[in-house]
């Protein structure tokens, strides 16, 4: 199991991040399933690859509210969202390279 899989299934499990699909489709999908619409997508760099995935609803903080996961304002979810890719891209560059900056 690599790094991110472990991030991943210790803090995704029961949360928005456990959201994920690959197609555009698929996450609309979803999100008619949780009674809304639309997607948002988030580009990410797994094994050195870059790659864009989606999720259902406009935005993170639809999708968590769907979920009746979040009773945060819109600013605390932004900033959650912002917070959650930072530390997902930075798992990613510690994986993929002998070197970093440290920075978040």
């Amino acid at each position: 199991m690599n790094i991110l899989s472990k991030y991943e299934s210790m803090y995704a499990s029961g949360t928005a991040d456990a959201e994920i699909y690959n197609t555009v489709e698929e996450a609309q999908s979803r999100a008619q399933t949780l009674g809304g619409s639309g997607f948002h997508s988030h580009d990410v760099e797994e094994d050195g690859v870059s790659r864009t995935i989606y999720m259902p609803f406009a935005s993170h903080a639809e999708l968590e509210s769907a979920l009746g996961i979040t009773d945060n304002t819109p600013e605390e979810e932004s900033f959650k969202s912002e917070m959650r890719d930072k530390i997902r891209q930075r798992l990613m560059q510690l994986l993929n390279s002998s070197s970093s900056d440290n920075g978040i």
